[in-house]
């Protein structure tokens, strides 16, 4: 029988094979280098895009009861009877160099109508909330625009508490709506704060505690 050999066998390893491995380092090294680019790149247009951001614009109404205390409360827009509709008028802005689009996370209650400007009619304050074909759930707020923005019933009416809003005795109230901000082609999830917070109490209007709450809180009707 032959005699077996105990030592190791050795691949004899040539120029072209050295020359393989060297190109598929280099193209791993290339492909590596490129995702990283597109990474960075993506991280950066993200940051950018970031600042396409919306807020409190500059007019608003609300036919509810303001504070009318000689030290009012700043954070306080408007109260209404659990009887009365819930209905206001904010604008909101944009702040970023480019447009925006902007979409309501309730648009059964948070609805968007035209773009503010010389052409544009703000509504009074005796205005009804518009049908729903004449405003949108979304809208494009050009660079440093205004655009209509209508709060309808923001209260469910089985009495549960809505995000963003809270309790306080025997009123509901919500400072906001939250929003999604379509800046250069990337979603940011944002809240337009309204001017004051908006409550419900849940006393009807022609009640002596609801009239007793008026004048406790300094309010009157506008």
């Amino acid at each position: 029988m032959p005699e077996q050999s105990g030592r190791a066998r050795f691949t004899h390893v040539t120029d072209d094979m050295v020359e393989v491995r060297w190109r598929f380092r280099r193209r791993t090294a290339r492909i590596v280098g490129v995702g990283a680019g597109v990474v960075v790149l993506v991280g950066v247009w993200w940051a950018v895009s970031a600042q396409g951001v919306v807020e409190t614009g500059s007019s608003s109404w609300s036919p509810g009861y303001r504070d009318e205390c000689s030290f009012s409360d700043e954070d306080f827009w408007a109260l209404y009877a659990a009887d009365e509709d819930v209905v206001a008028v904010q604008t909101v802005l944009n702040w970023s160099p480019w447009p925006v689009e902007v979409v309501s996370s309730r648009p059964d209650v948070f609805r968007f109508g035209a773009v503010l400007n010389e052409l544009t009619t703000f509504p009074s304050v005796d205005s009804a909330v518009p049908p729903p074909d004449e405003t949108t759930e979304r809208a494009v707020i050009p660079a440093g625009e205004e655009v209509l923005m209508w709060i309808s019933e923001p209260f469910p009416e089985d009495g549960s508490m809505p995000d963003g809003s809270e309790g306080i005795d025997n009123r509901i109230g919500i400072d906001g709506a939250d929003v999604q901000v379509w800046s250069l082609g990337l979603p940011h999830d944002a809240r337009v704060e309204f001017r004051g917070s908006l409550w419900q109490s849940e006393l009807p209007a022609d009640s002596a505690a609801f009239q007793r709450e008026l004048a406790e809180m300094c309010l009157d009707d506008e």
